[in-house]
């Protein structure tokens, strides 16, 4: 892990503050034209930002819009995979006007506006598409919400959040969620028995191993089933080496555990989501989630989930279709400070409530597969292709260029991404 030294803060400083300079130029049109709309974000980028305007684009290109695809991975030094085709679409979605979708988080809005300049941002409908995980989003972000007209969340959690800082439009999109269509993940593989009860969680060491609560995760599924080699829990971990503290936090809980297994090789979408379908259960202690994704996608695959009843995903969760675990709001504190608290609180899920929801999945098929066939009722409901098209802006929808909706593709997400293990 790269050491932040103060020289390299002040670069830091210096080089935000010309970028804050250069977007100042950029301000929202009077009267925003019209044409083809335009996906701006990390489109090569395996991180959940990334997956969420992947999602986007290829529901937007479902619906019949004829959508201009600019991936800004480069701009931030980002792992790029060539995962969808970028080359002279880039150049020719700008010969019009049409909307602009910003899948940047603000500390990266400026350097965005940047790149782009006045000459491919002047007179288009701005929208900035963002995600959150706390009830209200930073200060900072304040600066970004000027140069926009109208703001997208992927959850009402997030929705509110962005809300409490702007009179600006605010919309709920649902993230088109795709669900996997392939083989499931052989257990042999891990030498795993058949008739073993698998739970999995999995997150992303960068987005913050607090938030995610994996360690929470262990706990619950150590009290649920001790040593017992009848139940395994698979911790699915990217980037470890991002913060190897904490990392060693995680092992230091599991310790010994038999019956508990780290996977930390990166997974491609097919792969995650064959693990997915290959699992009984997926377990998320989250202390807030401004989607939750794998979760969503355990819904999918008709999978019982076991996740804190709070934040983004109960947008896509209710009694009957999730193991819903109660909650005490909490004062934020993130030791990789990610999350600054400032007065925020977040949910500390309750263990015994989750031991209790995780002993009764292991035990009792019948309950466990009847919750996994209503996750998917629910799920395909809440974060469907209709979902998302009932949740565009009237603006954009007067904006945007369409050609007919694709029935082929409703529900689908037709480009593949680099890696599904991490959410937003």
């Amino acid at each position: 892990m790269a050491v932040w030294s103060p020289l390299r803060a002040v670069k830091a400083r210096v080089r935000n503050a010309y970028y804050r300079l250069k977007a100042r130029n950029i301000v929202p049109a009077a009267h925003p034209g019209s044409g083809p709309p335009i996906v701006v974000g990390l489109l090569r980028t395996p991180i959940g930002m990334g997956e969420f305007a992947r999602l986007n684009l290829a529901a937007l290109r479902a619906l019949g819009f004829p959508v201009g695809p600019f991936d800004v991975s480069h701009l931030f030094r980002r792992e790029s995979v060539n995962v969808i085709k970028i080359d002279s679409e880039d150049s020719r979605a700008f010969e019009e006007l049409g909307p602009l979708l910003l899948h940047v988080k603000p500390p990266e809005f400026d350097r965005t506006l940047s790149l782009l300049g006045r000459q491919k941002t002047a007179g288009r409908l701005l929208i900035g598409c963002w995600v959150w995980e706390l009830e209200r989003i930073p200060p900072s972000w304040r600066s970004a919400l000027h140069q926009l007209h109208e703001v997208w969340a992927p959850s009402r959690f997030c929705a509110e959040a962005i809300r409490s800082e702007t009179k600006k439009p605010v919309f709920v999109v649902p993230c088109p969620v795709r669900p996997y269509e392939g083989e499931a993940w052989d257990r042999r593989a891990l030498k795993i028995p058949d008739e073993t009860f698998v739970v999995l969680c999995t997150y992303d060491m960068r987005s913050s191993q607090a938030r995610k609560n994996p360690i929470g995760a262990v706990r619950a599924f150590r009290r649920a089933f001790g040593d017992s080699p009848a139940a395994v829990l698979l911790v699915k971990v990217t980037d470890p080496e991002f913060r190897p503290d904490s990392f060693n936090e995680l092992k230091s809980e599991i310790q010994t555990a038999a019956n508990i297994r780290l996977l930390v090789e990166r997974l491609s979408a097919e792969e995650m989501g064959a693990l997915i379908a290959g699992v009984d259960a997926v377990l998320s202690l989250h202390r807030s989630e401004g989607i939750g994704l794998v979760p969503a996608q355990a819904m999918l695959a008709a999978k019982p989930v076991v996740a804190t009843a709070w934040s983004g995903n109960m947008d896509f969760m209710d009694a009957e279709s999730a193991a819903l675990v109660p909650y005490e709001l909490v004062p934020v504190r993130d030791p990789q400070g990610i999350y600054d608290g400032h007065d925020q609180v977040w949910a500390e899920p309750d263990l015994d409530a989750a031991t209790d929801l995780l002993r009764r999945l292991g035990k009792d098929p019948t309950f466990r597969h009847q919750l996994g066939a209503n996750a998917l009722m629910k799920a395909q409901r809440s974060l469907s292709l209709d979902a998302f098209e009932r949740g565009l802006s009237p603006t954009f929808l007067a904006l945007a260029r369409r050609e007919g909706r694709n029935p082929a593709q409703d529900g689908v997400s037709k480009i593949p991404c680099p890696s599904a293990d991490r959410e937003s």
